[in-house]
């Protein structure tokens, strides 16, 4: 295990000025633009001030230029593959600028236990610093654990007549835990553009910080054997799979519930910060972990082929029959809350017949 600590940008250019405390945040790259909210930052202003020339402070002294460096940690495996990613926090904004809410999730004779549960999350308060994303070790946030425990078992057989079978199981449960991570950070609790205080797309609330996804086991096997004399082989393989964990993401308001939400009446007291006013409402799985699968799998594949063998040439001519039972197995759900939860996105492909040839010489 090794780490690696890069400096961006490696080599850095700042222009000096004589005014005693004003400064400008210079660009990080040449397509960025200046610093846009200097007040932010203590004895900052902007590329030019309202009444003022360019860089230059109130009383026409030039402003100094500060140069804005990163440090991002790798950390590496025996491979040298990247191992561990970091979380990501802004550096003025703390968990204190942050509100807690709760909300009652609706009752549901789908959902688990009939619905009705308590979830918990957060919204950035109004008059919150910018945001400018820093990344640092999750130490120093707090603890973030992920563990996985399983077993597969094989079992090869090859017997004197030609007949070969090869079977097993496999079974595991993930645990990730970074509840540490979110009470300091609430930001990454964004499911898509991690991490974002615009908790416009899925977020998880606070209680899947800890997340038990549950044992999941699948089980597959093959088998093939050849007929002598006639040289007809005869193959096939089962595959029994636990299907995909499913969210149930609800539009929540923060006030009384009206379209397009589904969920609201928060503890929060007035109306979502984050998001601007582009989200009146906000997205959030209202699911534990762990609680609510796709179907399983289940499919039997036939090959039957006849070989002909003619001056060390060998050619196969393949008859595959493809989801021999017909199976209808649903692969995916509709995760978005409300009358088409869960209604089937896509489903195994029905039984399939093809005809193929292989050549070996």
């Amino acid at each position: 295990m090794s780490f690696e600590y890069r400096i961006h940008p490696s080599v850095g250019i700042a222009r000096m000025g004589d005014s005693p405390d004003a400064y400008f945040v210079g660009r990080e790259s040449p397509v960025d633009r200046f610093e846009p909210q200097p007040q932010t930052i203590p004895g900052g202003l902007a590329a030019q001030l309202p009444g003022t020339k360019p860089f230059r402070d109130k009383a026409d002294r030039l402003a100094k230029q500060a140069a804005r460096f990163r440090i991002f940690c790798f950390r590496y495996d025996e491979v040298g593959g990247v191992r561990e990613k970091y979380p990501v926090e802004t550096w003025e904004v703390t968990a204190a600028n942050y509100d807690r809410f709760t909300f009652v999730a609706p009752s549901d004779a789908r959902l688990p236990d009939g619905g009705g549960q308590t979830f918990t999350a957060s919204d950035l308060r109004p008059g919150a610093p910018p945001q400018h994303l820093f990344i640092t070790l999750a130490d120093k946030l707090g603890e973030m654990t992920e563990h996985f425990d399983g077993v597969n078992v094989t079992v090869n057989s090859r017997l004197q007549n030609g007949f070969m079978a090869q079977g097993g199981f496999g079974t595991g449960r993930q645990i990730t835990d970074d509840c540490d991570i979110m009470n300091q950070a609430p930001e990454i609790a964004q499911v898509l553009f991690n991490p974002s205080r615009v908790f416009v797309f899925g977020t998880r609330p606070l209680e899947r910080c800890k997340q038990n996804n549950g044992w999941r086991t699948s089980v597959q096997g093959l088998a093939a054997y050849t007929i002598p004399r006639v040289d007809v082989q005869i193959s096939a393989t089962f595959q029994n799979l636990p299907g995909a964990q499913l969210a149930a993401t609800a539009n929540v308001c923060a006030g009384a519930i009206a379209p397009p939400c589904n969920a609201g009446n928060t503890t929060l007291g007035r109306p979502f910060q984050s998001g601007g006013p582009f989200a009146p409402f906000r997205v959030i799985n209202i699911v534990n972990a762990g609680e609510v699968f796709v179907e399983r799998l289940n499919q039997i594949d036939l090959r039957l082929s006849k070989i002909f063998r003619m001056s060390g040439t060998r050619t196969n001519i393949n008859f595959d029959f493809y989801n021999v039972t017909n199976s209808n197995s649903v692969i995916g759900e509709n995760a978005a809350y409300g009358p088409a939860w869960r209604s089937p996105t896509n489903i195994l492909l029905p039984r399939l017949f093809k005809i193929s040839a292989q050549f070996d010489w």
